[in-house]
């Protein structure tokens, strides 16, 4: 079995912290997709307290 050396590989050509920070942004901005779908459900809530559960809601899922 042969090996190709013309093959990129992103690990090498990027700093390892990079890779932490792309994966945080995608999480975050999933989880605050998720939450911005599941607030439909609390229709009759005060403007405040709809923030308050947002931020739990977001905290929950990205904490998870």
């Amino acid at each position: 079995m042969t090996t190709h050396d013309n093959i990129h590989i992103p690990g090498e050509s990027l700093p390892h912290w990079v890779w932490f920070v792309i994966e945080f942004t995608i999480v975050l901005a999933v989880s605050a997709l998720i939450s911005k779908e599941i607030m439909g459900a609390f229709e009759g809530v005060e403007e405040t307290m709809k923030n308050w559960i947002y931020f739990g809601i977001l905290t929950a899922i990205f904490g998870s």
